[in-house]
């Protein structure tokens, strides 16, 4: 199978779409590389990762990222395809305009990476993401990280590969469909006020650290002025 990859350094405002023509044919990796710069997307101005291509975001801030639901699923500002559309983030910030679903596809998360804004990220997709060992993902102050995976019973999807993959929670919320989140390996760190709500009143799809087996521990790090509040069943499985 033939493949094209490209690294992208820093261009300001640009419509871009990842393209994959078929089996067999021509296929399109993307690193956008904004050397600590940032993107703007506008309902003109979009990220669009087709089936079969991965886009890598790194050391970047991509803005006014929101789905813009009045114009339909293709006016989204970053559009995932279908399952096999694959989101890389590297030391990247994503910053929310709103409400976002992300419906489709997967995310890694390598280094230190940031989504901030004042609505919802929901992550919908059916397909699970990874935290990579020394990758980390902080849910900046005032925005809800939303999980609710909406075909099936995934309540697995957000993978960590060890100790030093970190989920962290500053000052925001976190949500949870009757679906439930089961978390393991990773670590949970909490700062400042975090909020847990969870949609279930059965413990067993409410949140939930660990799976029993030692090796699969969630480690849950709250320093002294960390604040927990939760409402609905949380489970602790870790031994």
């Amino acid at each position: 199978m033939k493949r094209f990859f490209c690294v992208l350094v820093f261009i300001s405002t640009f419509f871009f779409v990842i393209r994959s023509l078929g089996e067999g044919s021509l296929k399109a990796d993307m690193v956008i590389d904004g050397e600590g710069g940032s993107l703007s997307l506008s309902p003109t101005f979009s990220l669009s990762v087709e089936p079969g291509a991965t886009l890598t975001l790194r050391n970047i801030t991509v803005k006014n990222i929101r789905a813009d639901s009045d114009l339909g699923p293709e006016a989204s500002r970053l559009i995932m395809h279908d399952n096999t559309s694959l989101l890389i983030l590297e030391n990247a910030t994503l910053s929310f305009e709103g409400d976002y679903s992300f419906t489709q596809g997967g995310i890694t998360f390598y280094e230190n990476n940031v989504f901030t804004g004042t609505g919802k990220f929901v992550y919908n997709s059916t397909y699970g993401s990874t935290f990579a060992s020394n990758g980390s993902l902080m849910v900046d102050r005032d925005l809800t990280f939303s999980y609710d995976s909406i075909v099936g019973n995934y309540n697995d999807l957000l993978n960590f590969e060890d100790s030093t993959s970190v989920f962290h929670l500053k000052t925001c919320t976190l949500h949870v469909t009757t679906t439930g989140l089961q978390m393991t390996k990773g670590t949970l760190l909490i700062e400042g006020a975090v909020s847990f709500f969870s949609e279930s009143v059965v413990l067993d799809y409410g949140i939930i650290w660990g799976d029993g087996t030692s090796a699969n521990n969630l480690i849950i790090d709250i320093p002294p002025a960390g604040d927990l509040n939760y409402s609905g069943p949380i489970r602790n499985k870790n031994v």
